[in-house]
């Protein structure tokens, strides 16, 4: 087997046979290849998390004898949380099911919630809350002769610098 340079020719002979099994392998190598570009929306995760995964959890795949054609590219669009997948089609759905598999809804998400008050003061508002939420929970407690689970209400309040 030999190849012309100038013309990206591959000249081989030999038996009938080999050449067949040759020619199977050149046809499954010797192809332009599909790098379409997917993208991947996330509703839960990070784009740029998700990318870092991604890329931390191929490493090994990208130091693989494999073709630099073979391994999938991911990139973050923060602008719109979405990841962009390119490569060949096999890759590319492993990627994407892996990125899938990333973008879930947390199990435990916490009630903190906060609030931007335009008119009134948030350390006045604190006392009150705060009273109101003891009394709630006081009058819970003497409803119920059996013991529940006790859920506790923090209130704080932050002065903003006004511009």
């Amino acid at each position: 087997m030999v190849h012309y340079e100038p013309s990206n020719v591959l000249l081989m002979t030999g038996r009938a046979a080999v050449i067949k099994r040759l020619l199977t392998i050149v046809e499954r190598v010797d192809n332009a290849g599909d790098r379409s570009v997917v993208t991947v929306p996330l509703s839960w995760a990070s784009a740029a998390e998700v990318v870092k995964l991604v890329t931390e959890l191929n490493k090994d795949t990208s130091k693989s004898a494999l073709p630099g054609s073979m391994v999938a590219n991911v990139v973050a669009d923060e602008r719109t949380n979405a990841v962009l997948v390119s490569g060949e089609p096999n890759s590319r759905q492993r990627i994407i099911a892996m990125i899938k598999q990333l973008d879930r809804q947390q199990a435990v998400q916490g009630n903190t919630k906060v609030i931007y008050l335009k008119y009134a003061k948030a350390a006045d508002l604190v006392e009150v809350l705060t009273g109101i939420s003891s009394s709630l929970q006081s009058d819970k407690q003497s409803a119920r002769p059996v013991a529940a689970i006790d859920k506790n209400i923090i209130i704080k309040a932050t002065a903003r610098p006004t511009p």
